[in-house]
């Protein structure tokens, strides 16, 4: 059924189930310090259509099927707007986001940042990460034990910094990152006063740093043409000749960094837990690394297929992003609700533990994404870790090579394990991390 098509038999939108709450706080807790099974849950219970309270007093209709998933983010009749629905999270802290776009804005920013992530920029881009990451897991091999995710994040803030900036991680690389942590942070403040030591306060100091950092560095970028994506946003033009202006350059700069090293993080430190927990896929992956140089380029990356299936397994058992936020701007329908326009919708990859579309969806099983199972493939957007339609994330090229390029080298150069009965601790939002830390043993190949 089209998302704009009505029917006298509908029923309103107002109508449709609600998932209890307390008041105020909402679900907010549940869903920060939980996972999925929070939002499977209220799925069983209520169904695919269904109000939510996240925190004071916010209210989204939560869709939690793979049809409202294509609703939502293929928007084929342009009844929802990823602007809107984003802006109240990442105005404040990533002014410019290409997330929070919509039609001709969105179509004229991404034209030109495709042109930053064409297959030969992604070649010169692997080169340069590959022996960032070579150095990085070498140093894991004089340690016995590890916290993977602050180790994880490090390591992709080195390679965002070398890659996206075209510079050597510095002194500061840690206020980079707590900048980022911040105004991650921030964008989902209960309390949102720019008063210290509020986290939006913190947010706001980081987001200013970040764009002041980038600001000062503009010139030279303008000045000479380097490898890097920061120089290609100042020089790369669309196929109409468009390109960026400076402060567009700057917000694109600030988000991308953020996006590329915080969702990689997020799925390395996931894939390394699985892979802890199922020794046996981490040696099939090893014997097949093994037989392989250290360093791949960009088509021997593509071509690591069972490293391809844990990624993308990791990813749907634990996606970095658990919500994406639209709003309807067009009165439209879906399962029987008339939806007007005006109302914060929410797409939710609870789909990628939805029995009618995976065999024992909570289970680790790679293999369900081989040729042969493609159990990805039983619905269009049965898994959606990156988004979908005119909002595809643009950079899941990259995220993806930098995600197999480490799992490659890493387990070229160390084992690692967790105890028996280990099991993850998971925070949901606002991007999916362990909150322990991820403590991991490490022993030396």
């Amino acid at each position: 059924m089209s998302a704009s098509t009505t029917s006298t038999a509908s029923r309103d939108a107002r109508f449709a189930p609600k998932a209890p709450s307390l008041p105020l706080l909402g679900r907010a807790l549940g869903y920060r310090r939980g996972n999925v099974g929070a939002l499977e849950k209220i799925r069983d219970d209520h169904g695919d259509l269904v109000w939510i309270h996240i925190f004071g007093g916010l209210r989204v209709l939560a869709f939690l099927s793979a049809d409202g998933l294509e609703v939502g983010l293929r928007n084929k009749d342009g009844a929802y707007s990823n602007r809107l629905g984003w802006e109240r999270f990442l105005d404040h802290v990533f002014p410019g986001a290409i997330l929070a776009m919509d039609g001709d804005q969105h179509r004229y920013h991404r034209r030109i940042l495709q042109e930053a992530f064409t297959r030969a920029n992604l070649d010169g881009y692997v080169a340069q990460m590959n022996p960032v990451i070579g150095r990085r897991i070498e140093s894991l091999r004089t340690r016995r034990s590890a916290d993977i995710h602050p180790f994880v994040k490090s390591l992709t803030l080195d390679i965002a910094t070398r890659v996206f900036m075209g510079a050597e991680p510095g002194a500061d690389a840690d206020r980079l990152n707590r900048a980022f942590v911040d105004a991650v942070e921030a964008s989902i403040a209960l309390v949102r006063v720019p008063v210290w030591p509020l986290p939006y306060y913190k947010g706001l100091r980081g987001q200013a740093f970040l764009a002041e950092r980038f600001r000062q560095l503009l010139g030279d970028k303008r000045a000479q043409e380097t490898p890097d994506l920061f120089s290609k946003l100042c020089h790369v033009r669309s196929e109409d000749g468009e390109a960026f202006t400076d402060e567009e350059v700057v917000h694109h700069m600030v988000f991308v960094m953020m996006a590329a090293h915080d969702t990689s993080t997020s799925t390395l430190s996931t894939a390394i837990y699985h892979l802890a927990k199922h020794p046996e896929w981490q040696e099939r992956l090893r014997k097949r690394s093994l037989a392989l140089p250290d360093e791949l380029s960009l088509d021997e990356l593509e071509q690591l297929e069972e490293h391809t299936w844990v990624m993308n397994e990791s990813l749907r058992l634990h996606p970095p992003l658990p919500f994406m936020p639209r709003v309807t701007v067009a009165d439209t329908e879906f399962a029987g609700y008339r939806i007007p326009a005006g109302v914060l919708t929410g797409c939710a990859p609870v789909v990628h533990r939805d029995p009618r579309l995976w065999t024992r969806p909570h289970a680790f099983d790679p293999a369900r994404f081989s040729n042969e199972r493609a159990e990805h493939k039983s619905h269009p957007y049965a898994f959606a870790p990156f988004g979908g339609g005119r909002h595809l994330c643009v950079g899941k090229r990259f995220g993806q090579l930098e995600i197999r390029s480490t799992l490659h080298q890493m387990l070229k150069k160390v084992r690692w394990s967790v105890p028996d009965g280990y099991e993850m601790p998971f925070q949901f939002m606002p991007i999916g991390k362990p909150t322990d830390g991820l403590p991991v043993r490490i022993t030396a190949l």
